[in-house]
């Protein structure tokens, strides 16, 4: 159940009016310190041309802008842009355990994208009530799959996948040119290094992970799971920057996508060695 009654901007997909979600978390907050916030939602996203059409109606997107109630009883600005769920639902955290203790436990998220909560808390993390393990890949596959059925169980959005369902076939365009070739590609994804899995529609990476890498718990404490994903996407709207070819491939260093003069792709002996022995497969742009 999603709190939904903004006014949105009908002819730009992705926008809205700028609105306000006030919470009001009690007494229970005042003076402490070490506190997450957690929220569940998703975002119903604007692309390239509702992009491009906001810039020209001198509509400039506001990502999501978390402020408190000050000492003088006035909004100020507490995270001035603390992201959004990308896409479907999922959860995502604000960490505030630098910026408590709070006087006032009234906060409020401003935006004027579409972006939809579902649920909204606070936790208490200090230092030692929480542990955080790296559990790196020991496994990684690239391989076709299909696209998962889309439907919506209750008739709204958003709209889900059915991973059990598979189409095998889907009226979607291919970027055209050098994609990672099928099979093992395990050593490209132990770090964030520019060397890329670049795939496409209706393929997936499987992964493995070995638990008998994880330390054993201490007593009381339980194991929770986060998924930790680095790297790009593109459509092809018409107005993305080459939005009819893989390259030029995008790398952490760049200052801006299209990169202007001057930047460029690492080319150095490794990331050379990686387009030569990975990027293989040659795909065309046709349906």
């Amino acid at each position: 159940v999603y709190p939904d009654r903004f006014q949105l901007e009908e002819r730009l997909p992705g926008y809205a009016q700028t609105h306000t979600l006030t919470l009001d978390f009690g007494s229970s907050l005042k003076g402490k310190d070490d506190l997450v916030l957690f929220l569940y939602g998703w975002v119903d996203y604007g692309y390239s041309s509702s992009n491009l059409a906001a810039q020209q109606a001198g509509i400039e997107p506001l990502s999501p802008k978390l402020e408190i109630v000050g000492e003088d009883g006035e909004w100020q600005s507490l995270v001035e842009d603390m992201g959004y769920p990308a896409g479907l639902p999922r959860m995502m955290t604000v960490d505030l355990r630098r910026l408590g203790p709070f006087s006032d436990s009234r906060f409020r998220i401003t935006t004027n994208l579409r972006i939809y909560w579902d649920q909204i808390f606070m936790a208490q993390v200090g230092k030692d009530s929480a542990k955080i393990t790296k559990l790196p890949a020991s496994f990684a596959d690239l391989h076709s799959r299909g696209y998962p059925r889309e439907h919506s169980p209750d008739g709204k959005k958003p709209l889900v996948y059915d991973y059990a369902i598979m189409d095998r076939t889907f009226p979607f365009r291919n970027l055209s040119g050098a994609y990672t070739r099928l099979g093992r590609v395990t050593d490209l994804l132990t770090e964030t290094d520019d060397r890329f899995v670049i795939f496409g529609r209706g393929e997936e990476v499987t992964l493995k992970f070995k638990a008998d890498r994880l330390p054993t718990l201490p007593k009381g404490w339980k194991r929770d799971f986060l998924f930790y994903s680095n790297g790009y996407c593109k459509d092809m709207d018409p107005n993305t920057a080459f939005p009819d070819t893989v390259e030029p491939l995008p790398f952490h260093g760049m200052s801006a996508y299209p990169y202007p003069e001057g930047e460029q792709y690492p080319q150095d002996a490794a990331h050379l060695e990686y387009l030569r022995l990975y990027n293989t497969r040659r795909v065309g742009g046709g349906p």
